[in-house]
Order: C-alpha cells, then structure tokens, then sequence
C-alpha cells in the first residue's frame, strides 16, 4: 500500500453507507430466508441472492472507483478500511 490516509468526500461517504446499509438488510433478509422455512418464499430468495450479488459488485465497483481517483495500490497484506465518521481511509494489515 502506498498510503497511510486518504480523505474521501462526503458524497463518497453517502456512497458507501448506502451500498453497506442495502447489503447488510439483504444479508439479514437472506439469514431469515435460510433459517425460517415457514417465511422462506423461493421467488423472494432467489432475488434476495441476485440483489445481494449486485450490491457486492457495486460495492467492489466503488472500491475500485476510489482506489483510482486516489491513487491507491492494493496488495495482498493489506486491506482498507473507511472511518464513516471522518471520511478517512486508512491501510491496515490483515489480520
């Protein structure tokens, strides 16, 4: 990584929250699907799984999007994670 921190814009931040608010209500949909086959609805589920599908990808989209615009380089040790209060992106290790 060749960043210690990067300063996102609050649209950028909206961006984001959004993307992780969409896919953590999908993640639950989905664990409620899986663990209830009393409320467990096929058609429901299978979208339920593509939509959860495109959030990902839109997620990574926007991931690869921010990299770009701020000139960041990934590596296999590292990973980023984004402070939603200060719109700070930082490089950690893997843990």
């Amino acid at each position: 990584m060749n960043i210690d921190k990067v300063q996102i814009t609050n649209e950028e931040i909206k961006q984001f929250e959004a993307i992780d608010e969409k896919r953590n209500a999908l993640r639950n949909l989905i664990f409620i699907c899986e663990n209830n086959e009393l409320l467990r609805n096929e058609d429901l589920y299978s979208k339920f799984l593509t939509d959860i599908s495109k959030t990902e990808n839109e997620r990574t989209q926007l991931w690869n999007d921010i990299m770009d615009k701020y000139n960041i380089h990934d590596d296999e040790h590292h990973e980023l994670e984004l402070d939603f209060q200060s719109g700070i992106i930082t490089c950690v290790p893997k843990s």
